[in-house]
């Protein structure tokens, strides 16, 4: 997901820190997701287990709420990573 490989910030450190508010924003505003805060439930349950580490991680809780949702959620991840806004 990372254009420029110097930048830091990787999805992965997005998925695994960020506070439920601000990846339910990310994923509401950058995608345009209407199941945002359902999502993002579910990532939070999962990474209280371990962290995730793979996308077939997290096309797995994504998709187990919604199939639709993949390209919103991967699209919003994309911007945040890559700061396109």
């Amino acid at each position: 997901m990372r254009l420029d490989t110097t930048q830091e910030t990787i999805a992965a450190d997005l998925i695994n820190t960020l506070p439920y508010d601000k990846m339910a924003e990310m994923f509401r505003v950058y995608g345009d997701e209407p199941k945002a805060g359902f999502i993002t439930k579910k990532i939070l349950e999962a990474r209280k287990i371990h962290p995730l580490s793979t996308t077939k991680e997290l096309t797995k809780i994504i998709t187990s709420i919604s199939r639709d949702a993949l390209p919103r959620v991967f699209q919003a991840l994309r911007i945040a990573v890559n700061d396109e806004f």
